[in-house]
């Protein structure tokens, strides 16, 4: 897997997010609410899918009959999934789709998933799903909102992991060096969380720019300070009025940094002295050089991060030599364009199973124990190898793993 070259238009687009402004906050939906999604479920798979199918007749009116197939997958954090097949008649051919349904267990996950998708789609060449329709009132006849999407050949990694060999896994310990490599080849000039501008017009290819939004880290969802006043007269310590909420492009990397901080000061969430102290802290090392304040943040070291990249999310297809090689990644709904630092999470999960392998855990630290045996520590070596000494430097580097749990 090679570096992606994206088109000229792509960085450009990127600047204007930041100036879009933020979404309103969607929440999750109540205890209450999701179960009794759960027991609808429960039902339609044991009835047969009969709102599905019915859904599927709906959207599909000239699928053969007998050939619809739906057949539960998995419950995630956000989504209950389901595959989908079906055929159907165009023209004087059969045209076959394999798709996934995902119904959400949060309001704005429909949306959120969507126009990250679309836009990533749009100006990345990332093997993701591609968005085929989705609706996201329960007006309709599965009764839920939903998101159909395209099915990427392969499984889930953590599926195939123990029955790959050797040599197998170490082309996956490659192939997972290069993917970190193409995340980081999509930038911004800003960072903060890709999230969705809530109107009432449909989402499309063409229009995901209206769409899609970057929040900066630490802003408020609220359109509005909660004390102007206080805000206006609070000292040099504080962020200006008009950086609440977003940043402009290319800033130093101590004013991103503290920016983070300044923000959750403001707003007065929970633990504000240990934001407080952590400030202190940056600017201590900023005073000791470790942190230039005139370092300029060009839009090459802030780049997309995928905070959820486990075997769970990763799907690995095996091709006509029999290797196995990474054929796409699930699961964008919270992606970020954060500093470069900040995405070089090491995959340990790769050589150290003495954690579980689905990955429940970043490592943001240095001590971990290591690869558990000889075999491990050759899969570790040859995701150094091709990931790079740079690469390994910044991601194991005491300062940035202070930093980087900010994000």
């Amino acid at each position: 897997m090679g570096l992606m070259e994206l088109p000229e238009d792509c960085n450009r687009t990127a600047s204007q997010l930041w100036r879009m402004g933020v979404p309103s906050l969607v929440p999750t939906l109540s205890e209450e609410e999701q179960d009794g999604i759960c027991r609808l479920l429960d039902s339609e798979e044991a009835e047969g899918f009969p709102r599905s199918t019915a859904l599927c007749q709906q959207l599909w009116p000239s699928a053969i009959a007998g050939t619809i197939n739906i057949e539960f997958l998995s419950d995630g954090a956000c989504n209950h999934v389901f595959s989908l097949s079906l055929s159907e008649m165009r023209g004087d051919r059969a045209l076959h789709h394999d798709l996934v349904i995902h119904i959400p267990t949060t309001r704005a996950s429909i949306p959120q998933s969507a126009a990250i998708l679309q836009y990533l789609k749009k100006y990345t060449k990332l093997k993701i799903p591609e968005v085929v329709t989705w609706d996201a009132t329960n007006d309709n006849p599965l009764g839920f909102s939903y998101l159909i999407l395209s099915r990427l050949p392969g499984k889930a990694m953590s599926s195939m992991w123990k029955d790959l060999t050797h040599e197998g896994k170490l082309i996956i310990a490659a192939e997972m060096a290069s993917l970190y490599r193409q995340l980081e080849s999509f930038t911004s000039p800003v960072a903060g969380s890709i999230e969705v501008q809530p109107k009432e017009a449909r989402l499309s290819p063409s229009n995901i720019d209206d769409h899609v939004v970057l929040k900066v880290f630490g802003a408020k969802h609220s359109s509005q300070p909660d004390d102007l006043d206080r805000w206006l007269n609070s000292g040099d310590d504080m962020l200006p009025l008009h950086r609440l909420r977003q940043d402009p492009a290319d800033l130093a990397m101590s004013d991103i940094l503290l920016a983070v901080l300044q923000r959750q000061i403001y707003h007065g969430c929970a633990a504000v002295d240990m934001y407080g102290k952590i400030q202190k802290k940056i600017q201590r090392m900023v005073a000791d050089g470790l942190i230039s304040s005139s370092e300029e943040i060009h839009d090459k070291k802030i780049c997309l991060r995928h905070p959820d990249l486990f075997p769970r999310n990763i799907l690995v297809d095996i091709d006509e030599k029999g290797d196995p090689f990474i054929s796409g990644v699930v699961d964008w709904d919270h992606a970020w364009f954060v500093p470069r630092f900040a995405a070089r999470v090491v995959p340990e999960w790769l050589w150290d199973h003495r954690q579980e392998f689905e990955g429940s855990y970043d490592s943001q630290s240095t001590e971990s124990g290591g690869p558990d045996s000889p075999e491990n520590q050759q899969i570790m070596e040859a995701f150094e190898d091709a990931v790079g000494e740079d690469w390994m430097d910044e991601a194991l580097g005491e300062r940035f793993t202070y930093l980087r749990t900010l994000f």
